[in-house]
């Protein structure tokens, strides 16, 4: 089964939360919701360490660097309205200037 139709088979409504630990939260109480999302995180983190020795790369893999990755990669590939999308924010103008943090392609080939 494909990741889309296992959460999207585990979905009660449009409110509900998608990651399976945040399910049981008190959706009222922030504080339970913080708490879970840090140790899901923890837990993410843990199984991208194994990912990494499994797939030999050596280098320190979190949902933090993967997000950046994801950033960096996408900047050449993805226009700017499809990830003004991705990311859920609500001005493109947002959107633009995250991403120029991470879009570099035009000045390194200026260089090279």
């Amino acid at each position: 089964m494909n990741c889309k139709k296992f959460y999207k088979n585990q979905k009660n409504s449009n409110a509900d939360y998608i990651f399976p630990e945040l399910k049981k939260t008190k959706k009222d109480y922030l504080r339970d919701i913080y708490r879970k999302t840090k140790t899901a995180n923890k837990k993410f983190n843990l199984y991208l360490k194994k990912v990494g020795k499994l797939t030999e790369i050596y280098k320190k893999i979190t949902m933090h660097i993967a997000r950046h990755s994801f950033r960096n990669i996408a900047g050449d590939k993805i226009s700017p309205r499809m990830l003004q999308k991705l990311y859920r924010h609500s001005h493109l103008s947002t959107t633009i200037g995250y991403q120029g943090n991470f879009i570099h392609k035009e000045a390194d080939d200026t260089l090279v």
